[in-house]
């Protein structure tokens, strides 16, 4: 058993134009077989696989911990088998493929077309409204990049309709109050791609899936597992890199 070219998975258009960075979305589908893949006691092969399919053979996973830690990887000298401890990694070397796991969460890829940076971002809503993505593409200019050149695209993730935080008083920031949607939900997407223009990038070089994850069966989701009174440690799981030697084009 193992992940191979038919596991089904999401690929975004945004970046179809530069072959260089390479990203996919892998989800277990319809397929009972298919789900044991994702299942935890074989998420680290499945990740594994994937990634050899794409074509790296360097691979990290980041220790996500629904933080707003960025980190910068900027040379080779790391050790393969080490987890980062962060849920936003910025890469400018090439032939590294960084994986993201994630149910309900955001998984959000940002490409420099121009400097040939990217970022991986893990965003639950406590990052998002801790301004991870802000964070992250404030980190991505400060090394050289300009948010007019960055592409982000936002994966399958928690939509509106599911998105209900009946604790929001408590749990989210009261700056973010006036955003509630009767009764008491959050639109994760669209505040997401508030912060995407609120620093440059432009609407044209964003793409968010509309594919709700707790909707979508076909996806691992947490929420739906919980209002089902079942477990859940299965996790879909993004993989992304490049994978040229060149020079960033100037």
């Amino acid at each position: 058993m193992g992940l191979n070219e038919e596991t089904p998975r999401y690929t975004p258009t945004l970046f179809s134009s530069y072959p260089e960075f390479k990203g996919q979305v892998f989800y277990p589908g319809n397929l009972e077989k298919n789900r044991e893949l994702f299942a935890s006691e074989n998420l680290k092969k499945s990740i594994e696989d994937g990634a050899k399919q794409m074509g790296f053979s360097r691979l990290i996973k980041l220790q996500l911990s629904h933080s707003t830690t960025v980190y910068h990887l900027k040379n080779f000298d790391f050790d393969p088998t080490q987890t980062f401890p962060a849920d936003s990694i910025i890469v400018d070397i090439p032939q590294v493929a960084i994986a993201l796991t994630h149910a309900d969460c955001q998984a959000t890829l940002i490409y420099d077309r121009r400097q040939k940076r990217f970022a991986a971002v893990h965003a639950g809503w406590r990052g998002l409204f801790g301004n991870i993505y802000i964070k992250t593409i404030e980190k991505m200019c400060s090394l050289g990049s300009k948010s007019t050149d960055l592409l982000a695209f936002l994966g399958p993730s928690l939509g509106l309709k599911h998105a209900a935080f009946e604790n929001y008083r408590n749990e989210i920031p009261k700056v973010y109050h006036q955003k509630k949607v009767f009764p008491h939900h959050f639109d994760l997407k669209a505040m997401a791609k508030e912060q995407f223009l609120s620093q440059g990038l432009l609407e044209s070089n964003i793409e968010i899936s509309p594919l709700c994850t707790a909707e979508n069966n076909d996806f691992c989701s947490y929420r739906r597992a919980k209002k089902q009174n079942g477990s859940m440690s299965a996790r879909n799981f993004t993989i992304c890199g490049l994978d040229f030697l060149s020079s960033p084009v100037t």
